[in-house]
């Protein structure tokens, strides 16, 4: 499982499934001591790779670029002894390239969203005066023309 927050990308893997026979799935068993976990996250728009390696299938990488893309692999290395030589052999669980440019523009979306609900709430409140007194001034001119009108019937 991959999450990408806007400043780390955390990576948890399943344990059950990585090739270490008996004792892999973290019941006890003797395998689990010559087990590791290595993950590696390349940046491909600067070309820098940080590598974590744990005994624990859990990552996390911080802090991360935004409007980045990431490529991140995670593999299992299993320690195994073949005539007192100790063997390291690498299997690679996954490899996902994360994008981190799209949460930036839905951030940045819904960041111009409220700026707009502000700046449309700013301009009711310089629109409505002008609204009303617009409305009262063309009732003062209906209002005159009535009694100009008013007068003129009365001179005739």
């Amino acid at each position: 499982q991959v999450s990408a927050e806007w400043d780390s990308i955390s990576v948890i893997c399943d344990t059950e499934n990585h090739g270490g026979g008996a004792g892999s799935n973290g019941n006890g068993g003797h395998h689990n001591d010559d087990i590791e976990y290595h993950a590696q996250l390349f940046d491909t728009g600067i070309g820098e790779t940080t590598r974590i390696e744990s005994r624990s299938p859990r990552f996390r990488f911080m802090p991360v670029r935004p409007n980045a893309v990431y490529t991140v692999n995670v593999s299992v290395v299993q320690l195994t002894k073949n005539n007192k030589k100790k063997i390291a052999q690498k299997i690679v669980k996954f490899s996902q390239i994360i994008s981190l440019t799209d949460r930036t523009k839905n951030r940045n979306a819904v960041r111009k969203d409220d700026e707009t609900l502000m700046m449309e709430e700013k301009m009711m409140h310089k629109i409505l005066p002008l609204i009303g007194v617009s409305g009262l001034l063309v009732i003062v001119f209906l209002v005159i023309m009535i009694i100009l009108s008013l007068i003129k019937r009365s001179r005739e």
